[in-house]
């Protein structure tokens, strides 16, 4: 039964706000905001309007963050420069030993580093049970790069060494 008579609370509720509201204008007082918005709308059917403000300062916070964060996207980091790849792949069979293989190195570049950083820009990718490494020992970073992989213990593993380079230097 509580639940019949809440439309009719909320109404005079309403009715009484409104009525305050008018008195309050009459005498020349002044009225907070929170109850002048309280008294131009229903509680029950539209968002109170402190709310409705906070929603909308949200909403412009998004949006100038978006802004900024597009910005950031559309400018160059200082240390980036057009890059290249040469890659290196071969596949094993289970049980099939090491194996090795080199990167072509092409003529005029240097091997590009990972933006920020001072380590070379490299992937392997590989596919099976085996452990793969670029070989320290076979590898200058400089004229000659080696990617080694150990022995194959799955049915079948594939491997693949990619090096960026920067050939920015390069005479054209």
């Amino acid at each position: 039964m509580a639940q019949v008579y809440r439309p009719v609370d909320d109404q005079a509720r309403t009715n009484r706000m409104l009525r305050s509201a008018r008195q309050t204008k009459r005498d020349g007082t002044s009225i907070s905001s929170r109850s002048a918005c309280l008294a131009l709308h229903a509680p029950r059917f539209v968002l109170r309007c402190g709310t409705m403000t906070r929603l909308l300062f949200l909403l412009l916070m998004l949006i100038g963050l978006w802004s900024v964060v597009e910005t950031a996207h559309t400018q160059p980091m200082d240390d980036s420069r057009a890059t290249t790849e040469q890659s290196c792949s071969f596949g094993m069979a289970k049980g099939e030993g090491s194996q090795s293989c080199h990167v072509p190195f092409p003529t005029g570049c240097l091997v590009a580093n990972v933006p920020g950083t001072y380590k070379p820009w490299t992937t392997i990718s590989r596919g099976g049970n085996t452990f793969c490494w670029f070989d320290e020992k076979a590898t200058n970073w400089k004229t000659t790069i080696t990617g080694s992989c150990s022995r194959c213990k799955s049915d079948h593993c594939s491997v693949q060494f990619i090096v960026r380079f920067d050939c920015s230097n390069q005479v054209h």
